[in-house]
């Protein structure tokens, strides 16, 4: 019985450590979530948009330019988020801008990294075609 005991909690611990808080994974798929909106935006409006994401924990979607930033259509405020509800950080400041047909105009193939202490994961928006994928 001690043996099982023992056994269980080194597979728990081990577990544990290549599992990534719940905030995390909820705030990484709420960025991919995002980026594939200003992206869809692109498309539906024919015009350019992007997202801006600022080293710290902040972004918001933008048409045309950063000065530029469009609507909630929920709230009619400015779509921004600040992540830090979530307890996480963005690693870096990017902008991903997206044109007509949803391919990335700026920035293609990088990525942009939401953190919480050790554990973070990127989110990549892929050249040539835009598809927004979370990296593990």
């Amino acid at each position: 019985m001690i043996v099982i005991t023992i056994g269980a909690l080194v597979a728990v611990m081990s577990l544990s450590k290549f599992t990534k808080t719940p905030s995390l994974q909820t705030a990484a798929k709420k960025v991919a979530m995002d980026i594939r909106y200003a992206r869809g935006l692109a498309m539906t409006q024919a015009t350019t948009h992007g997202i801006r994401f600022i080293n710290g924990g902040s972004y918001f979607v933008y048409k045309n330019t950063p000065a530029t930033v469009v609507k909630d259509p929920a709230t009619q405020q400015n779509y921004s988020e600040d992540l830090s509800d979530f307890r996480v950080g963005i690693g870096t400041t990017i902008d991903f801008e997206f044109n007509q047909y949803g391919k990335p105009s700026l920035n293609g193939g990088q990525t942009v990294s939401v953190s919480s202490g050790a554990d973070s994961v990127q989110i990549r928006v892929v050249s040539n075609t835009g598809f927004v994928e979370i990296l593990q």
